[in-house]
């Protein structure tokens, strides 16, 4: 007898043209139409993997698959979710609910089938949490923060793996801030950024010391239109099997059509803002369209006591929110950092700068997020 397959989806015309594919590869299919049923058919046919759609009524595939994976009958089954969703979010949502691998609709048959083969004859791997260093302008510190928390990250979370990924656009400094030479870059990768898999992401990574690897930024900016949400979303999903903790710095969230925000199952989400009225206004600007019940959106102060700034009070007035964390105006420590192309974290592990990492560190890593 073949392996059984139970395809989940709302639309009778997709489970009939996937019953018939499924079967002509010598598979069973169980099908179910809402994700109740989808629950049911597990306890009592016990399928060997799930196909589940995500946009459906009553209950979606993600909170399907959760309640899929309470079940005894569920617990180590692969899902594949079937999807026209393809931001970042939903993506990562999916595999961090409990989903095996997340494929994007229109289906490409053969690939599906290759990859229902794959996930047959293995398990999936653990997923690691992700941390999103963004802004709502540029000039702000945002890499500086970016390329120094992975340290913190250690040095609180001892033996845990962190994997910086350098997504600026159009042209990323995080190669620059940590001294490295023509460093394998993600200009290798995104030729081939549709399929990249755990072999391709790991000949680009950089170890830059033991249990830190980084992915310096581009260097070609005619490169940058290929850095789309759908090729970062693809990197993310690797990276995540590959760390405990992946590190990423995307930009300024304002030049993004669809802001790489996610939720809080998969991490957090930090904004980095200045004592300045720019920043100031902008932050507010993005923060206004954020939904918090959904999103940790945490604002992160830098350069704090700037001379001629505003003050912290007067900050998280305006803003309606305290600070996560307050890290100082200290621009002879992090010049020379750069200058020297190494971290703050080597040349300056006592600062004060330094220090209010490690407590922002701290604080992602007991906040439970983390």
């Amino acid at each position: 007898m073949g392996k059984r397959i139970l395809v989940v989806d709302d639309d009778p015309q997709v489970r009939r043209l996937m019953q018939l594919a499924l079967k002509r590869q010598g598979y069973e299919v169980e099908m179910a139409s809402t994700g109740e049923e989808a629950i049911a058919k597990v306890v009592t046919t016990k399928p060997d993997l799930v196909l589940m759609d995500v946009m459906m009524p009553d209950m979606d595939g993600f909170e399907a698959t959760k309640r899929i994976r309470r079940l005894p009958e569920g617990h180590s089954i692969p899902v594949i979710f079937l999807s026209a969703l393809t931001q970042v979010d939903a993506k990562i949502k999916g595999l961090r609910v409990g989903g095996t691998d997340y494929v994007t609709k229109p289906v490409n048959l053969p690939e599906l089938l290759a990859r229902i083969e794959a996930h047959l004859r293995s398990t999936a791997p653990p997923m690691g949490k992700l941390i999103n260093i963004f802004t709502s302008k540029g000039g702000v510190g945002a890499t500086t923060i970016a390329v120094n928390l992975p340290f913190a990250l250690r040095q609180v979370a001892k033996e845990k793996t962190v994997i910086l990924i350098d997504w600026q656009r159009p042209i990323g400094d995080a190669g620059v801030f940590l001294g490295l030479i023509e460093p394998r870059s993600l200009d290798v990768l995104i030729p081939s950024i549709d399929a990249v898999d755990e072999e391709a992401l790991q000949q680009v990574l950089v170890e830059y010391e033991p249990g830190i690897r980084v992915l310096p930024g581009l260097s070609d900016p005619g490169l940058a239109p290929k850095m789309t949400m759908e090729a970062l979303g693809n990197v993310l999903e690797v990276a995540l099997t590959m760390a405990d903790y992946v590190v990423a710095d995307v930009g300024q969230i304002l030049l993004w059509d669809e802001p790489p925000l996610i939720t809080k199952d998969i991490g957090a989400n930090i904004c980095v803002v200045t004592p300045e009225i720019t920043s100031l206004r902008r932050t507010l600007q993005v923060q206004q369209s954020v939904d918090r019940e959904e999103y940790d959106f945490w604002l992160l102060l830098n350069k704090e006591e700037m001379p001629g700034g505003i003050n912290t009070r007067q900050i998280e007035s305006y803003l309606g929110h305290t600070m996560m964390g307050k890290l100082p105006y200290d621009p002879a420590t992090t010049t020379r950092a750069l200058n020297v192309g190494r971290p703050i974290a080597a040349t300056a592990s006592r600062s004060k700068f330094m220090k209010a990492l490690l407590q922002v560190a701290e604080h992602l890593y007991k906040s439970g997020e983390l």
